[in-house]
């Protein structure tokens, strides 16, 4: 084809700047501008062009969705690349900092490993890192050891919450006596439910005192590892009960085992990976269309 009969992006945008001017303009021209950076990073992403052979690929291309997106230009309709690989779904990192900013949940990635040691987690954070998913303000996660040295290598300076639902599970390890748990257990979520980190504060030392003497070992862990469970007093009060455990996550794994033990066995990795892609493909789309998790302050 003739390069003077290509229409590029380019020639598009300034046939609408020439037709409507620049501020009926706009909004048409956002819908360009993000739709073509999605897909170069889809290009980038899979590591080929439209057609483009190459052994060395992460994927393919596999459609578009349609997505509604609200900018301050208006509601802009864009047109979400899809891709079929073998390891990790792939999320453009436009709309998800889109869906950060209007409160809604979408999943970013999915691997497989033999375990969860701190070189396999590394691997995974720095594959989201490389597709552009920047430092992310806040993170909540049990705390597993391989995951927390991976955290600390790759996502350092993000505000790290330890999920206060998982460290109410571990003090259950530290009581001597069982018609205590029931009462430390309450205890622990009065703590939680302070209304500020200082009054959370108060609240712990409290504990601490009232079974020093009684459950030293309980007291001795929780003056160390409870605080790790406050970050989230960081967040405005609207955010904090949705934000201070990783339930989402949990839930989202229980869904995906019970999907995966209706297969059983599968003949090798790839083909896990394809069915788990699938699943949560399509829990994301229901996240992204579905309601607002944290309501915009």
């Amino acid at each position: 084809m003739n390069e003077q009969n290509q229409n590029t992006p380019q020639d598009s945008l300034i046939n609408l700047l020439l037709a409507d001017g620049l501020e009926s303009a706009l909004p048409k021209i956002a819908e360009i501008l993000m739709n073509t950076a999605m897909l170069l990073e889809r290009e980038r992403h899979i590591g080929a062009a439209p057609h483009q052979r190459n052994v060395e690929r992460n994927g393919y291309g596999n459609g578009f969705k349609p997505r509604n997106f609200q900018t301050a230009f208006g509601s802009l309709e864009l047109a979400m690349p899809h891709v079929r690989i073998s390891d990790t779904p792939f999320c453009t990192s436009l709309l998800e900092k889109g869906s950060r900013s209007d409160g809604k949940r979408i999943i970013l990635g999915v691997s497989t490993a033999l375990s969860e040691a701190e070189v396999h987690w590394r691997e995974f954070l720095n594959s989201l890192k490389e597709r552009g998913i920047g430092i992310p303000d806040y993170i909540v996660s049990d705390a597993h050891t391989g995951l927390r040295a991976a955290l600390k290598a790759t996502l350092n300076t993000s505000i790290w919450q330890r999920c206060q639902f998982h460290i109410q599970q571990n003090a259950q390890d530290y009581i001597t006596k069982q018609d205590l748990k029931k009462q430390i257990a309450t205890d622990i979520a009065t703590i939680f439910n302070a209304d500020s980190l200082a009054e959370a504060e108060e609240r712990l030392r409290r504990f601490i005192e009232s079974y020093r003497d009684t459950q030293p070992k309980l007291a001795d862990w929780a003056e160390n590892n409870l605080p790790e469970s406050f970050a989230v007093f960081a967040l405005p009060r609207e955010h904090r009960k949705k934000m201070r455990t990783s339930n989402a996550c949990e839930t989202l794994n229980s869904q995906i085992k019970r999907r995966t033990r209706v297969v059983g066995l599968f003949p090798n990795e790839d083909s896990l990976l394809r069915l788990v892609t699938g699943v949560i493909i399509e829990i994301s789309d229901t996240w992204e269309t579905g309601k607002t998790y944290l309501k915009p302050l």
